[in-house]
């Protein structure tokens, strides 16, 4: 079975500061490091059960595997199916004098896939179009799509489909703009070198902070073996990133995938709908009972008998059903997700818009 890895926008920031520190420290030896440690995680992709279960830190509704990478003890955690809303990442070194990281303890979230995803059958300007939309989405700004024309194709845009910029938070708290340059290569096969190189030289010449290939499929193993060389021998001023299939479908909401018509993953089905409302609907009904029971008890509203016996035992099988702990008190933000959530599966449904003043607490 496939698995999707997930890495929360706080843990691949403080992966960037870990590339930072390393790549000063190690200009050669640092990057290459970092790609293959980046590649052990996307590898969790594939039979994630291969790694050894930690009893200790696994629950029953998140299990924590570990992963061993490099020479000395390289470690990291991964959890799932189930698994909790935020990832962290955290170094440390046991000698000082080594400048690569003696462990890193990460926590990456990876659920099962059925579907797959493809951008084979877009164009170059469809397939870059999907990349901007991409880096909007991952809060990039001041975005600049060298396309330069309304035709199909593109003109000279001297190596640099896409300039960007995103704003990176330093480990002191300082917030620093970095330039990004992005490259997007629409191959069926593998990308080969020689379209890497016209970027790396417009990079060399103005000096972005991070070049970006954006490949539909995969770099070759020649450009891979390419950019490692180009490291070691010019030590650029800039770091080289790549995204490959693996890393689109993680990044990619399911909404832009199904825009571009890159994924053949089904829509919900009726029978998933009619379970998600009918949770949102026991949930908004049991905080409505909680608060109706306090009234009754406090003398502003009276129940009858049989109606509160009713009521109590609605509510023990809500409980039952979903935890008590599961069940609020929500704050008013909670509150409005919440009737969001359930208005829009209705809505789905068919019906109409509900007031707001029909749910103020």
């Amino acid at each position: 079975m496939a698995y999707l890895v997930e890495i929360t926008p706080r843990a691949e920031n403080d992966l960037a500061q870990i590339y930072r520190r390393i790549a000063r420290a190690a200009p050669y030896r640092g990057p290459i490091w970092f790609d293959r440690f980046e590649g052990a995680i996307q590898s969790l992709s594939n039979f994630p059960e291969r790694l050894p279960e930690l009893p200790k830190l696994s629950s029953p509704g998140r299990i924590v595997r570990q992963l061993l990478f490099g020479r000395r003890r390289q470690t990291g955690h991964a959890a799932g199916p189930a698994q909790s809303e935020k990832a962290t990442v955290r170094g440390r070194r046991a000698d000082r004098s080594d400048p690569l990281p003696h462990s890193i303890w990460m926590m990456v979230r990876f659920r099962a896939v059925d579907y797959t995803v493809s951008f084979d059958h877009l164009a170059d300007t469809d397939f870059e179009r999907f990349t901007y939309d991409l880096l909007e989405h991952k809060e990039f700004f001041n975005l600049n799509w060298r396309k330069g024309t309304g035709l199909s194709t593109s003109p000279a845009d001297n190596g640099r489909d896409i300039v960007a910029e995103t704003e990176t938070i330093e480990v002191d708290g300082a917030r620093r703009v970095e330039t990004w340059f992005i490259d997007c290569k629409r191959f069926k096969k593998g990308v080969p070198p020689k379209e890497l190189q016209n970027l790396l030289n417009w990079a060399t010449a103005e000096r972005p902070d991070v070049v970006l290939f954006v490949v539909s499929n995969f770099l070759s193993n020649p450009a891979k073996t390419f950019l490692e060389n180009y490291r070691r021998n010019n030590n650029p001023p800039f770091r080289i990133k790549y995204w490959e299939l693996p890393q689109l479908q993680r990044l990619a909401p399911k909404i832009l995938l199904r825009k571009y018509g890159a994924t053949d993953e089904p829509i919900k089905s009726l029978t998933a709908i009619l379970k998600a409302e009918s949770e949102f609907y026991d949930r908004v009904w049991y905080d409505r009972h909680k608060l109706t029971i306090e009234m009754h008890r406090s003398g502003k509203r009276k129940l009858k008998r049989d109606v509160l016996r009713s009521a109590k035992k609605g509510a023990r099988a809500i409980e039952k059903r979903y935890g008590k702990k599961n069940l609020g008190p929500y704050s008013d933000v909670d509150w409005g997700i919440l009737l969001g959530k359930l208005q829009a599966m209705r809505w789905i449904l068919g019906d109409g818009w509900i007031s707001d003043s029909v749910w103020l607490r």
